[in-house]
């Protein structure tokens, strides 16, 4: 609804109301409304304070992405991995990161979600979301429209997803917007 001010005050009285539901809300919601910095440190203390929370960590390691602090988002994605129960995948992170650095991270999580696919289903708005980790503008564009197609309720977060951004000044993004009928925000 193009209101990032309105949304952020929201999720600030859902952490007061309930603080244990979703930890992670208000980072989250500093990153849908561009504030890195304040999601970095709101993440950071609610990882001190619930260090098991695998959300927590994931939108953490997207923070640190969006940062362009390629080793720390690597850390958390490996650490989410880790409570998840996936130390093989958490493995792979740091593998990853240790061959190509940040580029390396992004190609594995491609990679990873392509041979994912092969044996189960995975929304195309999911692997446009790691296309988008890894800059290719023409495959995140190309998952997206699929998605549309879909009939993909994540859709709605096209706009507020900041990993998305970088597609945002495209005419096939424009378009993509204007189908699903949503206001622009770009």
């Amino acid at each position: 609804m193009n209101r990032p001010e309105q949304s952020l005050q929201e999720a600030k009285r859902a952490i007061e109301l309930e603080p244990l539901r979703t930890p992670w809300g208000l980072g989250y919601a500093y990153l849908q409304t561009r504030q890195i910095d304040a999601a970095i440190n709101d993440l950071r203390m609610r990882d001190q304070t619930y260090p098991d929370d695998v959300n927590t960590n994931f939108y953490l390691s997207q923070a640190y992405w969006l940062k362009g602090m390629g080793k720390e988002s690597a850390d958390a994605l490996e650490k989410a991995l880790l409570l998840m129960g996936d130390p093989e995948k958490a493995d792979e992170i740091r593998r990853a990161f240790q061959r190509g650095g940040r580029k390396g991270v992004a190609q594995w999580r491609v990679e990873s979600n392509k041979i994912r696919a092969r044996k189960e289903y995975l929304a195309s708005y999911d692997l446009a979301r790691q296309y988008a980790y890894l800059g290719d503008k023409n495959a995140t564009l190309s998952l997206l429209d699929l998605a549309y197609h879909e009939r993909s309720p994540w859709l709605i977060l096209i706009q507020t997803e900041p990993i998305f951004d970088f597609v945002h000044s495209d005419r096939r993004y424009h378009a993509l917007v204007a189908k699903l009928g949503l206001q622009p925000s770009y």
